[in-house]
């Protein structure tokens, strides 16, 4: 009953710090995954029909919140506010339900709302908020179940791959004989998807593992320490959670090593990409919160911090910082919309259209046939051999979230298309 009592308010509460957001349109990779969830529905793969560079657990996610909320921007926030409420609870039951368990689940659900990490958006690591939790807490409660918290390991890696990185602090609490059960476990999800992928095994290895090598290679060190200039809060909260590591250690408290490595893993995960985008550090607030959480020196802290958190609250998730996360693309995302109407409204069977740029939600909204396997074309600054000819095959429908045609795309300046009615900088064309 404790459980289902703190699962009620932890959801209260990460549904209402999300609040201020749930009027926002969508973001650049939320667009994406909408686009590829619909057409999976349909019958199409990624990879193979739509190109992206993220695991495959997102797409049925998404696909799942297209059919039961279509065209809804405030449902993958409501997703995203159930999986924090999931974990916060996960986190309590790990610190056995009492105030450090009550405190560490405050923690979840106010950090994870937080603009410093993109909490009110619903991306591959908040999938981690459970995919990547529930595992570490199953081997800390039910170590005997290796083969099962390994399946769960296995699904966190089909979240984000970074989550192989969590592996050390699932086998922890596990017995040395539980081990070749839990390897066998973690290799099940990865089988059943390298078999839904068989004749397309080169498309699923390019867009999860050989597109994201060099995606990341590009960066030098120099470039990375830039990227992290902007990520004070996250940065701050891993400086706090290793202090609280250190005075657990001292302690010898049972549950120190684990959340230690589980920390670290999560922190190296954050950093691995290099581009330091907040929500690389979602998966860290878990093991920082049960670390900062059983650190309090006694029960007396425990209120005060709870007040604390309380206060943290009304600063961190208020509208005007939820628009400053995404900064001068609001504009631009939220003409998706009436663009989006205006396409569907003169769409016809057969019809493509081609979005410049990154700006997926332009496809989302109108729902018409991509004219390229590119939901983006930033991809084609490491893989310029894919870039459309859209000049063979002119698309019905053209949108320029910036107003300019690429240079690839030129040649569509005399293809005979006249202006729809979309607010600047967007300009949307019909042939």
């Amino acid at each position: 009953m404790r459980r289902v009592v703190a699962f009620a308010l932890c959801l209260s509460g990460a549904l209402a710090l999300r609040a201020p957001a749930y009027g926002l349109p969508l973001d650049r990779d939320a667009a994406v995954y909408q686009v590829i969830g619909r057409a999976l529905r349909g019958g199409e793969m990624p990879y193979v029909d739509l190109i992206d560079h993220k695991q495959p657990l997102v797409y049925p996610v998404y696909a799942l919140i297209d059919l039961m909320a279509p065209g809804s921007a405030a449902a993958p926030r409501v997703v995203s506010a159930l999986l924090s409420a999931v974990a916060a609870v996960l986190v309590f039951w790990l610190l056995r339900e009492g105030a450090r368990g009550a405190t560490a689940a405050a923690l979840v659900v106010v950090v994870g709302a937080s603009r410093y990490v993109q909490g009110f958006d619903l991306n591959t690591e908040h999938l981690l908020l459970v995919t990547g939790t529930l595992p570490i807490v199953l081997a800390v409660k039910a170590p005997r179940a290796a083969f099962v918290i390994g399946m769960l390991c296995g699904l966190a890696i089909l979240a984000k791959a970074v989550a192989i990185l969590l592996l050390p602090a699932a086998l922890i609490p596990l017995a040395r004989s539980h081990w070749p059960r839990f390897a066998a476990g973690v290799a099940v999800p990865l089988l059943v998807v390298a078999l839904l992928y068989i004749g397309h095994l080169g498309d699923l290895w390019e867009w999860n593992v050989a597109y994201n090598a060099d995606y990341a290679s590009v960066l030098s060190l120099g470039d990375r320490l830039e990227r992290l200039r902007g990520q004070g809060a996250p940065l701050l909260l891993i400086a706090v959670s290793a202090v609280a590591a250190v005075i657990c250690l001292r302690r010898r408290d049972p549950l120190a090593l684990t959340l230690t490595v589980w920390l670290a893993g999560a922190v190296l995960g954050a950093l691995a990409g290099g581009y330091a985008y907040a929500h690389y550090f979602v998966p860290v607030i878990v093991p920082a919160a049960a670390l900062i959480a059983l650190a309090l020196p006694d029960r007396t802290a425990v209120p005060i911090a709870v007040a604390a958190l309380g206060v943290l609250a009304l600063v961190v998730t208020n509208r005007s910082l939820a628009e400053r996360t995404y900064g001068g693309n609001v504009a631009v995302w939220e003409a998706s919309e009436p663009v989006g109407a205006a396409i569907r409204e003169r769409a016809r069977p057969g019809d493509t259209m081609y979005v410049v740029g990154s700006e997926a939600g332009f496809y989302w909204q109108a729902r018409v046939e991509p004219a390229s396997r590119l939901l983006y074309d930033s991809i084609l600054e490491f893989r310029p051999e894919l870039t459309p000819d859209l000049c063979a095959q002119p698309p019905r429908f053209l949108v320029l979230p910036a107003g300019t045609y690429p240079a690839y795309a030129a040649c569509l300046q005399d293809a005979g298309y006249t202006s729809l009615n979309a607010p600047p900088p967007v300009v949307a064309l019909v042939r």
